[in-house]
């Protein structure tokens, strides 16, 4: 079997304090710290264990000590029922990774490692080729269909099939047309927009789609809107205005959708000692619900659509010796209450 180190830290619930926000539902804390990356990730084995890298060590304690450190990652899978954290035996070089029904695939100092958890041994995965898109959803590499070459391809699960934003030579950007292999033809859809973030979401089977223009459409006091579509071509339009009146250029262009409803991100930062208005932010019932405090990235949710993982920052540097506080992996249950 693969070769595992259990590691107990101290995870529960974040204790109040003067400065700690306090929301409507139970936040846990893995411990474990992170680092400031720029492609900080997490995913969920079941919907009792988050898999994420994060470093490994204490956090140095002074200036001389955070010069002298090389940083050391790890890949962690963390049980949020029973509060333990076990270290796999690999060594990633950075925070970039993917995971799906037990394929785990991330980068160390020889290339890009795919390792099966149920399995002992990895292997080198071989360099990529122009035609491939690395799957998202699976972790496997897919192929792009002849047909488009040349065009604006995005990628679905292999099994259910790829959005076509047309050519590449005209910059346009016309609706996107849908390819499901479950009736075999294509679909125009509502939406358009190239620089878009697709969230697959696990329970309900769905896609859901933000268009690129969701600031210019707060701008004008206009909602954002968040698409649902799945293979049959069925769509659904979710209408969602600005959260308050701060920033809207601070806003994270990610989302996730819960079993509650679409989770928004703000990075609305008052300075970086002062999170201000950043954090997750619900949208049910017509209106939001403030979640969290603190700088938010690597947002995934459980199967079950009632979690919600992600790297929390309490301040902007708080991996730094000047300052309390890690910056970590964390879990919000919205199904509690």
């Amino acid at each position: 079997m693969m070769k595992y180190i259990l590691i107990l830290v101290s995870i529960g619930l974040l204790s109040a304090c003067s400065d700690q926000f306090e929301g409507p539902y139970p936040i846990l804390d893995s411990g474990i710290r992170v680092g400031a990356g720029t492609v900080p990730k997490t995913s969920w084995i079941d919907n009792e264990q988050v898999i994420f890298i994060g470093m490994v060590g204490d956090k140095p304690k002074t200036k001389e000590e955070m010069e002298k450190t090389k940083p050391e990652y790890a890949v962690y899978i963390w049980n949020i029922r029973n509060n333990e954290t076990i270290m796999l035996d690999a060594k990633p070089k950075h925070y970039g990774f993917c995971y799906h029904d037990n394929l785990l695939v991330y980068q160390d100092e020889s290339g890009w490692i795919e390792m099966n958890l149920g399995v002992v041994g990895k292997k080198i995965r071989e360099r990529g080729m122009p035609d491939y898109s690395s799957n998202p959803y699976d972790c496997r590499r897919t192929w792009r269909p002849e047909s488009m070459i040349g065009r604006q391809w995005v990628p679905l699960k292999v099994e259910d099939g790829y959005l076509d934003y047309g050519s590449q030579e005209n910059g346009d950007s016309p609706n996107a047309i849908l390819f499901t292999h479950e009736l075999k033809k294509n679909i125009r859809m509502p939406f358009r927009g190239l620089s878009v973030h697709i969230h697959y979401s696990q329970f309900d089977d769905a896609y859901y789609i933000n268009e690129s223009i969701s600031r210019e459409r707060w701008r004008k006091g206009e909602c954002a809107q968040v698409w649902r579509f799945n293979m049959l071509g069925e769509t659904e339009k979710e209408c969602l205005l600005h959260p308050h009146d701060g920033s809207i250029e601070r806003w994270a262009e990610a989302f996730v959708v819960t079993k509650k409803g679409v989770a928004l991100i703000s990075h609305d930062m008052e300075s970086v000692n002062d999170m201000g208005r950043a954090g997750i932010y619900l949208h049910t019932d017509e209106k939001y619900i403030r979640l969290n405090r603190g700088y938010v990235t690597g947002t995934s949710v459980s199967p079950d659509g009632c979690k919600i993982a992600y790297h929390n920052k309490p301040h902007f540097h708080a991996n730094s010796p000047y300052y309390k506080g890690i910056i970590s992996a964390q879990v919000i249950d919205i199904c509690t209450i």
